[in-house]
Order: C-alpha cells, then sequence, then structure tokens
C-alpha cells in the first residue's frame, strides 16, 4: 500500500519539526549510527551520529580521532522526501563547526552532504567508533 510510506515520512517529519522548534542538542533516533559511503574519495572514512555528538573518522588517521559535543541541530523540510539538517558543534579548538545535510528516511535512510550531493552514505552494520577505537588497541 502506497499510502504506509508516506504516513511514515510524514509522521518523522513532525517529530523532527517539533524537536526543532524546542531547540534540540540531540539526533533524532533515525540517524543515530556509523555511516559510510561506498564512493572511493571516502574509502576508509565513516561518520558516527550519536544522541549529542558527532564524530569523523579516517581510518589512516585514527589517532586525530575526536568526538564532537552537538551543540544545537537544526531541521527543516525542503521536500517531503528528505531532511535538511545542520549540526552545530564544537571544533577542537573551541570554534564553532557545522555539517549540513540531507536525510532521506525512505530504505532504511541514507545522507548525502549539503556540499556533495551525489554521494550517498549508508548506515553501516558497525559498533559505535568508540568500540571499534577500544578493539584497535
Amino acid at each position: 500500500m502506497r499510502c504506509k510510506p508516506i504516513i511514515a515520512a510524514l509522521a518523522i517529519c513532525a517529530v523532527l519539526l517539533a524537536c526543532e522548534s524546542k531547540g534540540t542538542k540531540s539526533i533524532p533516533p533515525e540517524m543515530l549510527g556509523v555511516w559510510k559511503t561506498s564512493a572511493p574519495k571516502y574509502e576508509g572514512c565513516f561518520f558516527e551520529l550519536a544522541k549529542d555528538k558527532v564524530s569523523f573518522v579516517n581510518k589512516a588517521y585514527l589517532e586525530s580521532f575526536v568526538i564532537h559535543k552537538i551543540s544545537k541541530i537544526k531541521i527543516t523540510t525542503p521536500s517531503v522526501e528528505k531532511l535538511l539538517c545542520t549540526v552545530y558543534y564544537k571544533g577542537s579548538e573551541g570554534q564553532t563547526s557545522e555539517f549540513s545535510f540531507y536525510f532521506d528516511p525512505s530504505d532504511g535512510g541514507s545522507i548525502r552532504f549539503k556540499n556533495q550531493t551525489a554521494i550517498n552514505w549508508e548506515k553501516a552494520d558497525w559498533p559505535s567508533i568508540k568500540k571499534m577505537l577500544e578493539k584497535s588497541g
């Protein structure tokens, strides 16, 4: 039935809009997890969206890995199919940085960076970055 996906997408939008109006500092549950892409440019790279943190990792440079605390999240709905999310966080030197992406909740979800919409990121079936780093020693 075609109505169920549309109703689910509208329900997600309603929840996310409610979060935005309250000035949320936590990632919505549908977006939580480790994200990866098959794009050759980002081989060995992934990022994790945790409840109140964002982490970016390049496996070649694990020693420079940093977890950033989220200060604010802004979510807008440019279309029914996807959401535009801007995550504001404190950088390693205390400066405010932002990470903007489109989130499409269909088929398990996908993320496309606002400045690189041709590259699709999907949820990885990996443990959290923290657990991976603990195992790698």
